[in-house]
């Protein structure tokens, strides 16, 4: 049976990472396509959803590897997350998401396909693909880390305390093979794996005025996140507002959901996978627009030729390409 909240969870998540994804050419940071005209609102409506939209999605993983963690072996678990996770990664990467930059162009290929080739493997340019062998990495190395420490209390706090120093600090970690990224995102999957086994005592109804009490700070601690965002101490103000931003969200996220939702939830895989590349077209040829028009062309085209994409490969009996199968 099917978690309410985790799906109207992880279509939030789904959709804010589309929306994110729209506004980020109002990121001066961004130098790949750039605005007629700026926003800085879209800008900070932009670093709000970078604190939390990510977060989110590697925690719902961790919140629901929780009840998949027994029921295969080692090598059948490694088997499954690479068809569910590798082959999607390489299908959209190769014919789908280089094609369309070239289309689109994108600046780094100027050098040609094989260049663009090798940037995808050796210099993990893959645009929001990042997240796939991110996601892959992190399963494998917490299938270990969490059967070791599973009988003990004090082992699972010192293991979420280091994944909260690897995180802070993964910047002095290499990329390759996205070592950095895992070591920076295992904490959020670790979050949503504890968040499961302790919700009854997480959200017990005696804590209630602490989860209103935190409500209270978000807003407050959401300012002091954005006057440190080119500060040496903007990275753990960042942090711990993620963290109490996605605790917040398991909290109140209501566990009522609708038709639509499931919709969109049982497609937001194909969504997350097919989007990103036709935001770069819309960019790439509608720049001029005012923002919110380009924020508005690229959003409602993304999603509804990624939909589209998804339930072709669906109908040609690709689902392995999409993690299906």
């Amino acid at each position: 049976m099917r978690n309410s909240q985790i799906v109207n969870l992880r279509v939030f998540a789904i959709f804010f990472v589309v929306i994110g994804h729209c506004v980020i050419i109002f990121d001066p940071r961004w130098d790949i396509y750039h605005p007629t005209y700026p926003s800085k609102s879209l800008y900070y409506f932009k670093e709000f959803i970078n604190s939390f939209q990510m977060q989110l999605f590697f925690s719902i993983s961790g919140f629901l590897y929780y009840y998949s963690k027994n029921k295969k072996n080692n090598i059948e678990f490694i088997i499954d997350k690479g068809k569910r996770l590798l082959i999607p990664f390489l299908f959209v990467g190769l014919v789908y998401l280089i094609p369309i930059r070239f289309l689109a162009h994108y600046p780094n290929y100027s050098n040609g396909y094989f260049s663009a080739l090798g940037d995808f493997f050796i210099k993990n340019d893959c645009g929001h693909l990042w997240f796939l062998p991110t996601l892959f990495g992190i399963f494998i190395i917490s299938k270990y880390l969490i059967s070791f420490v599973e009988n003990s209390i004090v082992l699972k706090l010192a293991l979420f305390v280091i994944a909260i120093l690897t995180s802070v600090f993964n910047g002095h970690f290499p990329s390759f093979l996205y070592i950095n990224l895992i070591l920076k995102w295992e904490v959020f999957f670790l979050l949503g794996y504890y968040v499961h086994a302790y919700k009854d005592v997480l959200f017990d109804k005696r804590y209630k005025n602490l989860w209103y009490l935190g409500v209270i700070v978000l807003p407050p601690l959401l300012y002091i996140r954005f006057l440190t965002l080119q500060t040496s101490i903007g990275a753990p103000i960042r942090f711990v507002f993620s963290i109490l931003m996605v605790l917040i969200m398991y909290r109140f996220m209501p566990s009522k959901t609708s038709e639509l939702i499931s919709f969109f939830d049982k497609n937001s895989f194909g969504i997350y996978l097919f989007h990103a590349p036709v935001i770069y077209v819309v960019f790439d040829n509608f720049y001029y627009m005012y923002p919110w028009q380009l924020v508005g062309i690229a959003f409602f085209s993304s999603c509804s030729i990624a939909l589209l994409i998804t339930y072709s490969l669906r109908l040609l009996k690709l689902e392995i390409m999409i993690g299906e199968k």
